[in-house]
């Protein structure tokens, strides 16, 4: 493990605990917690690719005149 991951992991006590939206628990290891991530990014973009069609394709937008306010 180099420095800069052993620094990371005495200042952020993250091995072996689960994440806040992870319940399983946490790897004890370096390698584990990237491979945690390429996961979670993996399903995440899966999930995007899924609904992006589902957002609107044309968004129109009306901007009603602004109201003058004052100051009392």
């Amino acid at each position: 493990m180099s420095e800069a991951q052993k620094r990371n992991f005495v200042r952020w006590r993250v091995l072996g605990r689960s994440h806040i939206a992870n319940r399983d628990p946490g790897s004890t290891t370096y390698q584990g917690e990237v491979d945690t991530l390429k996961t979670w990014l993996r399903a995440r973009l899966q999930w995007m690719d899924k609904h992006i069609e589902l957002l609107p394709q044309k968004v129109q937008y009306y901007p009603q005149k602004r109201r003058s306010y004052q100051r009392k």
